[in-house]
């Protein structure tokens, strides 16, 4: 089994992760803010210019790392008993999303601005109930006569996009807009994710009954690398006990060339609106990827809905104490031997997942101001969010703190920080300051860097 499926093992067993970065909104001061709000631009500001500026995020429902995989003597011990006790019955999820915007640049002028972006994104969703997982690692010997729910369901989404817009100002209000060319790299998407497993009580036979669909498109995984588009996620050095954030490269020529030439394409409108009501209150609403991608070419549907009786499956080898590997080889074959997917050729239509803010901002003095920020993101499941902000000016530095809350996660305080030499800026952020002494214990983070050019 190829590390990428392993790591993926480990997460489905230890982690459900959803992240929401809600700093962004607060630091105005950046040219990034842009991407959330296009009416936004910086005070006194004719050009601004942001470069290589990457986000990613992910947070925990269940356990966190260092509760499951601990220290006995000279080595490490996994337990996913106590893992499997803290999942909840079903809705467990797993959500993963980042984005590398290689450029933004705006220009400003007193009656209207221009900008233009191009930025490779990427997100990832899986769902799957407490009995798959023990299942997998327990037996169905606590289920005999019972019919189990073990529906598992994966969604992702890689695309590039090259956006161009601007905004104008019309008395205390701004408007700005971005239209967003899209290029996209893949997909899968599932649309049914049933699932059943019955034992029995006599002669304890199994018996499967499927219901799924899903739709892929591109997908690209080789061995250990998986393939995004402008980044690849190399996950070699990865295992249960050996956590780590997979390395990654980045191909600008690919990704630029993936913009023009793409065969699956689609379209992104972002919206924003801006009101200065003085010199002290100013708010802001916008609501960003609506949009839809097309895909015509290297696609496919499979689909299962049947119920197969078999005697049981070979799990496989699970060694951690040495190789600290989990050998399910057999396991895949097993499963492919009765279930069985069709494949169709089709074509299909995805929807971005449409963002919204709503913010408030109080400059309280030339150096220190607060704000506010209300977030919804609409897919199959919505979620909410919410966060304030303190923001302090320095000689050649603004530092931040913003308390946030999204969905389960009602305790987040993060850190942020802008390096001021003349134009240059150089910003880094978190939203959970945790994260950046023991990044295992944290249940919750988003993550952002980057350099500009404000003048």
């Amino acid at each position: 089994m190829n590390k990428f499926t392993l790591t993926f093992f480990c997460f489905l067993i230890a982690f459900s992760l959803q992240g929401q970065d809600l700093s962004l909104p607060h630091l105005r001061h950046i040219g990034a803010a842009n991407s959330i709000n296009p009416a936004l631009k910086i005070d006194s500001a004719t050009w601004v210019i942001d470069v290589l500026n990457i986000n990613n995020g992910l947070a925990y429902s269940g356990p966190v790392y260092n509760s499951i995989v601990q220290s006995d003597q000279d080595r490490l011990v996994a337990d996913i008993n106590n893992a499997l006790q803290q999942l909840a019955p079903s809705g467990n999820d797993f959500n993963v999303s980042g984005k590398v915007e290689t450029f933004r640049v705006q220009y400003h002028t007193p009656k209207w601005s221009l900008q233009v972006h191009h930025a490779n994104r990427y997100q990832a969703n899986l769902e799957y109930p407490k009995a798959l997982a023990e299942l997998a690692w327990l037996g169905n010997a606590s289920r005999i006569g019972q019919q189990v729910e073990i529906g598992l369901s994966f969604d992702f989404l890689s695309f590039s996009e090259l956006g161009l817009g601007g905004s104008i100002p019309l008395g205390k209000f701004r408007l700005g807009l971005s239209l967003n060319m899209i290029a996209a790299n893949a997909v899968v998407e599932t649309k049914r994710a049933n699932a059943s497993l019955y034992t029995s009580d006599d002669i304890y036979q199994l018996s499967l009954t499927t219901d799924y669909e899903l739709n892929v498109a591109d997908l690209n995984i080789e061995n250990d690398l998986f393939d995004v588009g402008v980044v690849a996620l190399d996950f070699s050095n990865i295992s249960l006990l050996s956590p780590a954030i997979p390395s990654f490269n980045t191909s600008l020529n690919g990704a630029f060339n993936s913009v023009f030439n793409a065969v699956n394409k689609g379209v992104g409108l972002d919206l924003g609106i801006t009101y200065e009501h003085n010199d002290q209150w100013q708010f802001g609403w916008s609501i960003v990827d609506l949009g839809l991608i097309n895909w015509n070419e290297n696609t496919a549907s499979y689909t299962s809905q049947e119920t197969t009786n078999f005697n049981g499956l070979n799990i496989g080898v699970v060694d951690f104490d040495d190789t600290e590997s989990i050998n399910f080889e057999t396991l895949r074959d097993s499963v492919e031997q009765f279930i069985a997917f069709e494949k169709d050729a089709t074509t299909f239509t995805t929807f971005l997942p449409i963002q919204s803010y709503l913010s408030a901002y109080y400059q309280l003095s030339s150096q220190l101001e607060f704000g506010a920020v209300l977030y919804g993101q609409f897919e199959d499941t919505n979620t909410f969010g919410a966060s304030l902000s303190a923001n302090y000016k320095l000689p050649f530095i603004r530092l931040g703190a913003v308390y946030s809350i999204v969905e389960d996660h009602p305790f987040n305080i993060g850190l942020n920080a802008t390096l001021e030499l003349g134009a240059f800026r150089l910003y880094a952020m978190t939203n959970n300051v945790r994260t950046l002494f023991d990044p295992l214990a944290v249940t919750n983070q988003a993550n952002r860097v980057g350099v500009g050019l404000v003048f």
